[in-house]
Formats: C-alpha cells, sequence, structure tokens
C-alpha cells in the first residue's frame, strides 16, 4: 500500500515513518493523505486515487502516528464493510498486513479534488452543526458527491466498480 503524503503530512509523520522521495503513478493501491481541520482538531483526510473514495481519520498521539497504517486499515476495512459487504470484505482480505511506503504526491487533480472534499467537511461541520464525535459521518456526504476528475461519478460508485473488477 501507498500513502502519497502532501507537504504537511509528510512533515507530521517523518519522525515515525521513512518518508521515499519518489513519487508514484495513481493505481489500487496508492492512498493520498492531506490534513483536514475539524472543530480546531487536525484529521487526516485519506482519498484513494483511483476512484477518489475517501475516509477521514482522527491521529493525535505519537503512538497513533507511529501506528498510522495499523489504524488506517481498519477504519478501511470497516468503511468497506459498510459500504460493499462482501466486496469490501475480499478487498480487505487483499490489503491486510500489507507494507505501507510512505511517498510525495504526483497528481494535482487529486490534490484539487481534496482540497474540494476539505471544503465540503468545513461547511458541513458550519452548517450542519455536525458535533466532533460525528465527523466520521461525513465521509458517506463526501464518497457521494459527483466530482469532475472521475466524468462527475462519485467515490462509492467509483470504488464498486473497481471493487467489482
Amino acid at each position: 500500500m501507498i500513502f502519497s503524503c502532501t507537504q504537511k503530512v509528510r512533515n507530521k509523520l517523518k519522525k515515525f515513518h521513512p518518508i521515499g522521495s519518489e513519487t508514484c503513478e495513481p493505481a489500487m493501491q496508492n492512498w493520498y493523505v492531506d490534513i483536514v481541520r475539524v472543530h480546531r482538531k487536525e484529521h487526516l483526510l485519506f482519498t484513494h486515487s483511483l476512484s477518489l473514495y475517501s475516509l477521514i481519520l482522527y491521529c493525535r498521539t505519537p503512538k497513533e502516528k507511529k501506528g498510522l497504517a495499523t489504524l488506517f486499515q481498519a477504519k478501511l476495512a470497516k468503511a468497506l464493510l459498510e459500504d460493499f459487504g462482501l466486496r469490501g470484505l475480499q478487498e480487505i482480505e487483499k490489503i491486510s498486513g500489507e507494507v505501507v511506503v510512505y511517498t510525495k504526491t504526483n497528481s494535482r487533480a487529486i490534490l484539487g479534488s481534496m482540497n474540494d472534499f476539505k471544503w465540503q467537511i468545513a461547511v458541513a461541520v458550519a452548517h450542519h452543526g455536525i458535533p466532533a464525535a460525528e465527523v466520521d459521518s461525513l465521509r458517506y456526504s463526501i464518497n457521494d458527491c459527483p466530482m469532475r476528475l472521475i466524468d462527475y461519478s462519485n467515490g462509492q460508485a467509483e470504488m464498486a466498480k473497481l471493487l467489482m473488477k
């Protein structure tokens, strides 16, 4: 599994994980990682490079930052199981225990989509009064939003297509 991290994320993780200087092309096992602030707390926004399927993960302590890959895999497993059932379960089995490589980002288009997601999260929190404990519920709204990069489909539909292969 590959985590393509923005500069801000690399700066936060460099004392816990080796960061490679190479970049990777978007692929099935590539996730882009950026920081999003919700209720004055920094969360990590993970976006799949092919489908734009996204997850929000709160990672605050050094122990959690060191075990980021394990936390992410557990969060992804739960999300895939909730959203896709058995198809998600098969994908979970593929990724469990995979070595994670931390690299630089490569695609400005994916980063632009992530910026759109960050604005949607900020608006949802500000206008709909999403409490800090329910930030994870924003996953449904950002994965349901049509995005130009994937031909005005949404992250959930695109991830379902990828899981069908």
